[in-house]
């Protein structure tokens, strides 16, 4: 079956891949490496692939075969090697993915703006105030786990082990 962008979206997004229009989202692209997210890149039949791919990034032209759809998303949630701890509601998966991005990445700052592009990337609200809200909700579950999210200067968020 021939999926059209819209269901590859959704496919993917159902996995926790992001998906990115090649070649027109560059600054989604750079915002997602920056973070080692795992991202599929939809190409129309007329782009050339990508020369530059990273290990965290797949591409396939759409429309697409949903087989090869979820062989390419299951082949870089692999890849991505994250701890994975996803809730089965959908009210929980925003934070979820906070959760696994920031507890994947321990010790390491991460972009505030860049964690917001990829949280709406993955559907996250668009809203300034869910975002804020979700990330409160993330740094209440990471503390239960005995990790502290600090905000640092210049927009950095970092989490690490309480002390």
């Amino acid at each position: 079956m021939l999926l059209a962008t819209s269901s590859a979206i959704d496919l993917a997004t159902a996995v926790g891949v992001a998906t990115i229009d090649w070649p027109f989202d560059h600054d989604r692209r750079a915002a997602l490496a920056s973070l080692s997210l795992p991202c599929l890149l939809l190409l129309p039949a007329s782009a050339p692939p990508p020369a530059d791919c990273g290990p965290h990034e797949d591409w396939v032209r759409v429309p697409a075969e949903a087989d090869e759809v979820d062989l390419r998303c299951a082949t870089l949630v692999g890849r991505s090697g994250a701890v994975t701890t996803r809730a089965d509601g959908p009210s929980f998966a925003s934070v979820q993915f906070l959760v696994d991005v920031l507890a994947n990445r321990l010790g390491v700052p991460i972009a505030r703006a860049a964690l917001r592009l990829a949280y709406e990337t993955v559907g996250g609200s668009a809203s300034p105030r869910r975002f804020a809200d979700d990330l409160a909700r993330c740094r209440r579950a990471l503390a239960l786990c005995g990790i502290r999210v600090d905000t640092l200067d210049a927009g950095l968020l970092l989490a690490d082990v309480a002390r």
